[in-house]
């Protein structure tokens, strides 16, 4: 398994690390998803900052955003999702996740940083 995803002050934290497929990507999502307290979390943290994600496509980038559409009717709570990601093709994946993801599921928040403090500094301000 190429990730790490713990649950505190109300948030998730996706680590990934190495390559990253996307079956791997949707898997630690329905973790989020699935878990206790996916109906009253506030933000998700997802680091890419030591991952590859070169298997991954632009195409497959949809399916997640379709996921969190149907997930995010549990909670009526405005999620903020942070990216930390600086590899150019990770942060195109993560961009066109966000096109779809925008279309799906309007009104949670999403932004990219290049910095793990300046994502959780966003995430847990109010």
């Amino acid at each position: 398994m190429s990730y790490e995803l713990r649950y505190f002050n109300q948030g998730f934290h996706a680590r990934f690390h190495g390559e990253v497929s996307i079956d791997e990507l949707n898997r630690a999502n329905g973790e989020m998803q699935g878990h206790f307290d996916f109906d009253h979390h506030r933000y998700q943290l997802i680091d890419f900052l030591d991952a590859t994600l070169d298997s991954v496509t632009e195409d497959d980038a949809e399916f997640p955003a379709v996921t969190d559409s149907v997930a995010s009717k549990t909670t009526r709570l405005c999620v903020k999702v942070a990216f930390v990601v600086t590899e150019a093709y990770a942060l195109s994946l993560v961009h066109s996740y966000i096109q779809y993801a925008r279309l799906f599921v309007p009104k949670w928040k999403f932004e990219v940083f290049p910095r793990r403090s300046s994502a959780l500094a966003w995430v847990e301000s109010g």
